[in-house]
């Protein structure tokens, strides 16, 4: 995320430089396959200064997720607020409980210059990689907002149980984690070349693709038959 102002001081500045070097690289290659080494040879940042601001290499990663995922929550929240508030207390569209889900998080897509872009990438290798740590950091700056968008589910989908909202909430994970992995590359199936969607329009299909499985009916998993001797 690039700083604009001239106010800060030197400290704060490098703070800002580790913070930065370390989402671009950790969203190139991964949070495992990236060093704190490499990153502190790429900010030309000491190992003194990266225990001071963070301790260690999760620490470094907790203050990224942070400094993105409270502003992209609030967010969420000011557009949950605001779809609550059109409903006069009836219950949420699905089609706005997902919009105002995802929007803030697809929009960083513009926001190239600011880093955006390259916390989009942290965050589809961080669902991927398989690092109980990483998962818990994320999970304790999700978890808040999460509550929020499944009391409205609830709310919105009386009949679904539990069990169907949580499988479906794990595939709505799954398609915005693809998404936000592909937009930028190639056209898979017509070899035209790159995804190259604006965020409303990805915005506005993504809405609509999902909000329809949301509805859909949910086959029950199979009951295995008896064993017979």
């Amino acid at each position: 995320m690039a700083d604009k102002s001239n106010s800060l001081n030197k400290g704060e500045k490098t703070r800002i430089l580790l913070l930065d070097t370390a989402e671009r690289l950790f969203g190139q290659n991964g949070v495992t396959a990236t060093s704190l080494r490499e990153v502190m040879k790429v900010a030309d940042v000491n190992m003194a200064m990266v225990h001071y601001y963070f301790k260690n290499k999760d620490g470094l990663l907790d203050a990224i997720l942070e400094r993105r995922l409270v502003p992209i929550n609030q967010s969420r929240l000011n557009l949950l607020g605001k779809y609550a508030l059109e409903t006069g207390g009836q219950p949420i569209a699905m089609d706005n409980i997902i919009r105002a889900y995802v929007e803030p998080f697809i929009r960083l897509r513009d926001n190239a210059d600011e880093g955006g872009a390259d916390f989009l990438k942290l965050f589809a290798w961080l669902r991927m990689e398989p690092n109980f740590t990483y998962h818990q950091l994320m999970k304790k700056h999700l978890g808040d907002s999460l509550a929020a968008f499944q009391n409205e589910l609830k709310r919105s989908l009386p009949d679904k149980t539990g069990e169907e909202l949580n499988w479906k909430w794990a595939f709505l994970g799954g398609t915005v984690v693809m998404t936000i992995t592909l937009m930028d590359q190639i056209d898979w199936f017509n070899d035209e070349g790159d995804m190259n969607g604006s965020a409303d329009w990805i915005i506005q299909n993504l809405v609509n693709y999902t909000a329809t499985g949301f509805e859909s009916s949910f086959a029950p998993e199979p009951v295995p038959p008896a064993r017979t001797n």
